[in-house]
This record gives C-alpha cells, sequence and structure tokens, in this order.
C-alpha cells in the first residue's frame, strides 16, 4: 500500500493540509486559553497566542513532523 504521506494525490496533500492547520489551531487555543486561566492578562493572550503557531510552523518546515522526501 502506498504511503499517504508521501503521495503527490490532491486528496493526500488536502488530508496533510488539514491536520497540520488544526493543529497550529489546537496549538492556538491552548496557548490562549492557557494564558487566561493563569490570570495572564487577555490583551496578553491574544497578542502573543500566534506564536504558539509560529513555533509549530517552524518546527514543521525544519522537518520535525513530517520527513521530507528523499
Amino acid at each position: 500500500m502506498k504511503n499517504v504521506w508521501r503521495s503527490d494525490h490532491i486528496l493526500a496533500q488536502a488530508l496533510r493540509f488539514s491536520i497540520i492547520g488544526g493543529t497550529g489551531y489546537v496549538l492556538y487555543l491552548v496557548w490562549y486559553y492557557g494564558f487566561i486561566e493563569l490570570g495572564i492578562s487577555q490583551t496578553i493572550a491574544i497578542v502573543t497566542a500566534p506564536f504558539a503557531n509560529i513555533i509549530y510552523n517552524f518546527f514543521l518546515h525544519r522537518g520535525w513532523t513530517f520527513k521530507k522526501r528523499t
């Protein structure tokens, strides 16, 4: 069976995109609500929450989650 993660098929690309986007969104929400629960200002939570997604995308593009093709 062909490895779907390494496939160029449009459905495989859509699956990868949705998983990556969904994970980034969940990390954003965890960061935001984590700051709110810790009693940190909502303004600081709103301003810093995108850093969770930025850090995730940095490691993603460095190849830490999905390996690049060889």
